[in-house]
């Protein structure tokens, strides 16, 4: 049961244009150098760092209020959220798990689930 819900989601990945869309969108985003997007998004970063920065060393000396620690969770959560999308645009899992399974149909072996999480692992 889990395998075949697990090989319904993969195909279901591979074949989704929506799917692809969303991913295509930010890539352009974050890693597309002719892209107005990557171009608006390097900006905003560097803003946001540059502001990080000079609200840490503005607290040093002065006493903030609850906006210091709003924008610090903000900054906090905006470089978690590209972390993932960055980890998320590099993994193509859901190739594994197909190419495993097609190749345990090709070679007439079980589809083992501990071969396919040690692939994706490795890789």
């Amino acid at each position: 049961m889990h395998i075949r819900l697990l090989l319904f989601f993969a195909y279901s990945l591979k074949t989704s244009t929506r799917y692809q869309k969303t991913k295509t969108f930010f890539y352009a985003l974050l890693e597309n150098p002719q892209s107005k997007l990557k171009s608006c998004f390097d900006v905003f970063m560097i803003i946001l760092v540059i502001s990080s920065v000079f609200s840490l060393i503005y607290e040093v000396q002065n006493e903030v209020g609850d906006w210091a620690i709003y924008f610090e969770r903000f900054v906090v959560f905006i470089f978690i959220c590209e972390y993932l999308l960055r980890g998320w645009l590099y993994s193509d899992t859901h190739n594994l798990i197909i190419k495993q399974y097609e190749n345990s149909e090709y070679l007439d072996t079980p589809f083992r689930l501990y071969k396919v999480f040690t692939v994706i692992i490795s890789s």
